[in-house]
């Protein structure tokens, strides 16, 4: 069964709707398109809250976050960017298929979350569902199910919806890594 169904068919029956699971598989394979979504991108005020205690502000410097008009003057910048170079301005951020799942982008990972609690809580669950089902398929043949969750959760920053779908995919492990091509000894 391809991934996509796979992400589908176990979002339904966790009850999100199937036109959000859409839009949130779409978001996160295919960033680029969903130009709601570099808008927000764009808008680093509606994200910035990421670089709190953070002693690296790339691809910022720390003066950028100083005062409302640095942090505007920012955005500006962004806003034109996204515009005139939407190839820098994807690269800058680190904008791309299955870019928040990696340790070292996990800026495009609070972006993502930052964005789709603007949604709601059904987009967030669809979001940590899809990462769970597509860290399973990649790594269920040397990680156990709890040692995924404990990697998944040190590049996400811990949340209901993340506990929601943990719990949903341990109440439904067999049937999941058998979807996924595992056998039932795993």
């Amino acid at each position: 069964m391809p991934t996509w169904k796979i992400h589908n068919k176990w979002a339904e029956r966790m009850g999100i709707p199937s036109e959000i699971t859409n839009y949130v598989n779409s978001l996160i394979d295919f960033p680029k398109e969903c130009s709601e979504y570099l808008d927000f991108c764009a808008e680093i005020i509606k994200w910035s809250d990421y670089y709190e205690g953070r002693n690296s502000k790339y691809p910022f410097r720390s003066r950028d976050f100083r005062t409302t008009e640095s942090l505007q003057s920012r955005q500006t910048q962004l806003r034109s960017l996204r515009r005139d170079d939407p190839n820098m301005f994807c690269k800058l951020l680190y904008i791309g298929h299955d870019s928040s799942r990696s340790r070292s982008q996990e800026l495009q990972a609070h972006i993502q979350l930052s964005f789709l609690n603007t949604k709601g809580t059904e987009y967030v669950k669809a979001w940590y569902l899809h990462h769970i089902l597509d860290y399973i398929e990649k790594v269920a043949h040397s990680f156990s199910l709890e040692e995924m969750f404990e990697r998944l959760n040190d590049r996400t920053r811990p949340c209901d919806e993340f506990d929601i779908a943990k719990s949903f995919v341990r109440n439904h492990q067999t049937e999941i890594l058998q979807d996924l091509g595992y056998d039932e000894d795993h």
